[in-house]
């Protein structure tokens, strides 16, 4: 039997972080949830709801930062590397991090967070760009997922 193999870019948008002016007092402090890779670390869970500080509609307009949708996953890119969570709530990251907004009607996100957690991939000492787009998986292992997740869980 063949099977299809997907690039990780082929099942999910990967988004990168960005961090507003720390020089600007006035970046900070806000209403939108903004995750660095140190709250995941010191977090240390499979989802985050949210960082150790906001930043405001000014600092997220002062930069290139982009808003996740809930229940995707966030991967760190920077020190600590290789952590991931999916964020419950929408959120940005700084730029340490490369997220994945995954396209439900081909993986289920669940699934992806474990085949990324325990197939080595969290522990490469550089994740970039290029490299991330390119990770493979097969398709009856995507199949499976969505069967199987879906049956369990249901996203909003």
């Amino acid at each position: 039997m063949d099977l299809k193999k997907y690039k990780l870019g082929d099942i999910a948008d990967i988004i990168n972080g960005a961090t507003p002016s720390t020089s600007c007092e006035d970046n900070y402090d806000g209403e939108i949830v903004w995750i660095t890779p140190k709250d995941l670390s010191e977090q240390k869970a499979k989802y985050v709801e949210r960082g150790s500080r906001n930043i405001t509609q000014e600092g997220f307009n002062s930069c290139s930062a982009q808003m996740i949708p809930a229940y995707n996953i966030l991967m760190s890119s920077r020190a600590p590397i290789g952590l991931l969570a999916i964020n419950t709530a929408e959120c940005c990251t700084n730029q340490g991090f490369k997220n994945i907004v995954v396209d439900r009607s081909i993986c289920d996100v669940d699934f992806l967070y474990y085949y990324l957690k325990y197939n080595g991939f969290s522990s490469f000492i550089k994740v970039i760009f290029a490299h991330v787009n390119g990770v493979r998986l097969l398709a009856n292992e995507l199949n499976l997922a969505l069967t199987t997740f879906s049956y369990f869980y249901e996203y909003p």
